[in-house]
């Protein structure tokens, strides 16, 4: 799985997998037509999206005997890992993966990714599973339907998190920018070419290609490859590259409200050299806290972040005009400084809960880009204003 500067890829690699249990690789066994991955030692199982509920289906056809499991109500929907049980990893993407109970009165503890939302189930859990399946088939569906409604919380969550560039909590409620009152004077040609470049890409990965890993491994920047002299290309190249429509569009949505003034400001080509300038030194950020890492980096979040960084400098008394996300859904204004201000803020938080762990996004690369947009802004504002000599 390839972890981005705003969001994870859905992608499945092909590389091969191992339990999340004893940490034995994974074998393909196949079963009425559905490709599982099971565990040759311990028999767990790894149902990918979807494949839990087919795979169901077809046990309980092939074994009408089955008891039904006894319906027992109030238990506790809360699910916690056994004493001495060690973290398990999603063996897809190598997330944490979390405890849940299955149809929320099962009783039974499965393991889930909620990055790609396959599901880890035990050796001995699944004939409990299909029994349970068996003896409650209505509360089953009102499981899934629950399920889906507390997805949509979950991943609506997970938006907040995984573009902190179009989502984020100011003084207004969740609030998304849509534009700024600050004019340009020219045509922002760059600034229309990288949007375009982008969206490009993306419509590329969705109707050319069908294996997304392998561009995202090729093209994204892997730490450990750049350490190593390889792949340096990729540092430019992985700015193009995006996970999904919604990792997209989030990018996109800054881009277009900071970045044609930035280009106004700066002139076209030296806008262009900024752009890549600082995403490079996104890239490399991120880089310096996770040298070792063999997961690719891909999004255009951090040289997006430095062109916002190089705009509260350019423009400190611009004004943003948001519009709320939270009913009753109207536009309010605020200056861009205090909403920037607030957006680094919670990058810097969330960059160290990335350097202890593993969030899905790369944060670091965010401050890094910022930082060096502010500093490149600085300095030009600086040798702009410097009277010039003549001999």
């Amino acid at each position: 799985m390839q972890k981005d500067r705003d969001g994870v890829s859905q992608k499945p690699l092909e590389s091969p997998m191992h339990c999340p249990a004893c940490g034995d690789v994974l074998r393909r066994v196949g079963y009425q037509a559905l490709v599982l991955d099971q565990c040759p030692r311990c028999r767990g199982v790894w149902y990918d999206v979807n494949e839990l509920g087919a795979f169901l289906e077809r046990y309980l056809a092939d074994n009408p005997d089955l008891p039904p499991a006894r319906l027992t109500l109030n238990q506790d929907a809360g699910a916690i890992a056994p004493a001495g049980e060690a973290g398990r990893a999603c063996p897809r993407c190598d997330f944490p993966l979390e405890k849940y109970n299955y149809g929320y009165d099962s009783g039974i503890i499965l393991d889930r990714c909620h990055a790609c939302e396959g599901v880890w189930v035990d050796a001995d859990e699944v004939q409990r599973l299909a029994q349970y399946v068996k003896g409650h088939p209505k509360l089953d569906r009102l499981a899934a339907a629950m399920a889906a409604h507390t997805r949509e919380a979950e991943d609506f969550r997970h938006d907040v998190q995984v573009a902190p560039e179009a989502i984020l909590y100011s003084w207004f409620g969740l609030a998304i920018p849509y534009a700024d009152d600050t004019p340009k004077k020219r045509i922002p040609i760059f600034t229309y070419a990288l949007l375009f470049a982008n969206v490009l890409v993306m419509l590329w990965l969705y109707y050319a290609v069908y294996d997304w890993s392998e561009v995202y491994n090729t093209y994204g920047m892997v730490p450990a490859n750049v350490v190593a002299g390889r792949d340096r290309g990729t540092l430019i190249t992985c700015m193009f590259l995006h996970g999904d429509l919604g990792h997209l569009v989030g990018n996109m949505l800054f881009l277009w409200i900071f970045s044609d003034n930035v280009e106004d400001r700066l002139g076209h080509l030296l806008f262009l050299v900024f752009y890549l300038a600082t995403g490079i030194v996104a890239s490399l950020t991120f880089l310096l806290f996770h040298s070792s890492s063999t997961t690719p980096v891909i999004g255009a979040s951090g040289a997006i972040s430095g062109v916002v960084g190089a705009y509260v400098i350019f423009f400190p008394r611009a004004r943003l005009r948001l519009l709320t996300a939270v009913p009753p859904y109207t536009s309010v204004t605020i200056a861009a400084t205090w909403y920037v201000l607030a957006w680094f803020v919670f990058q810097l938080l969330y960059m160290f809960v990335e350097l202890h762990g593993s969030v899905g996004v790369a944060f670091s690369a965010h401050v890094g880009g910022f930082m060096s947009g502010v500093v490149i802004a600085i300095l030009y504002k600086a040798i702009a204003r410097t009277p010039q000599r003549q001999a």
